[in-house]
């Protein structure tokens, strides 16, 4: 299992649903905000959790990739 940084965002949820109303379409039955880190295997219990500011940028969209 790979490991992600979840953390709450009441204005990525409003955005979440905004897009699904306005007709996007995902995989997944619940929304989580996060940042992925990485897909390789993590001992995630020796990792210390981050508690700092999260700063993003803009949203970007793109033609989505298959592959």
């Amino acid at each position: 299992m790979g490991a992600v940084l979840m953390f709450a965002s009441s204005r990525m949820s409003w955005r979440h649903q905004e897009i699904i109303r306005a007709g996007a379409s995902h995989g997944f039955p619940d929304y989580q905000p996060h940042i992925s880190l990485t897909k390789a295997a993590t001992d995630v219990e020796s990792i210390e959790p981050y508690r700092g500011k999260i700063v993003l940028g803009p949203e970007i969209f793109e033609e989505l990739r298959q592959d």
